[in-house]
């Protein structure tokens, strides 16, 4: 008896494990900022940022100034039914194929619009070009949740 309770109690423990990797997540909203105050994005660029669940490209970009903007903060509410973690990775187009820059994982509860943000000092770095951000699940980066591109002049 002992040992089908023990192993109830770990089927248990392994369903709710499964469960909370498997969380549900759905973009609603992205912005590219100047900073982020208050959990909102602060100044946001114009044009603004979309999401893309392709990597066509065919929207037109925002653009960010690097003359005026020393860092960019990639602002994004996700819509939760449990714990998990999202990924931000940031890519630059150099030599004809995007370089990875940063992976940024983010823990998310869940809720109904859960604010969260990354963002790439452009210091010791050349940030001319084109970028792009690849937000997907962390336990599956390759299930593509947005990409949000920009370029930097």
């Amino acid at each position: 008896m002992r040992l089908i309770i023990i192993l109830l109690i770990i089927g248990t423990s392994c369903l709710v494990n499964s469960i909370d990797s498997w969380a549900d997540f759905d973009v609603l909203d992205v912005a590219l900022a100047n900073s982020v105050r208050g959990r909102q994005p602060v100044k946001p660029v114009s044009p603004s940022a979309h999401c893309e669940k392709d990597k066509s490209g065919k929207a037109s970009l925002p653009i960010i100034d690097s003359s005026n903007w020393r860092k960019v903060f990639f602002w994004t509410r996700i819509a939760s039914s449990s714990k998990g973690s999202i990924r931000h990775t940031w890519h630059q187009h150099i030599n004809d194929g995007w370089e990875t820059v940063s992976i940024v994982d983010i823990p998310i509860s869940p809720s109904p619009g859960y604010r969260m943000w990354s963002a790439k000092a452009f210091r010791k770095i050349n940030p001319i070009g084109d970028w792009m951000i690849v937000l997907a699940p962390s336990h599956e980066p390759q299930r593509v949740l947005c990409i949000t591109r920009f370029s930097v002049k």
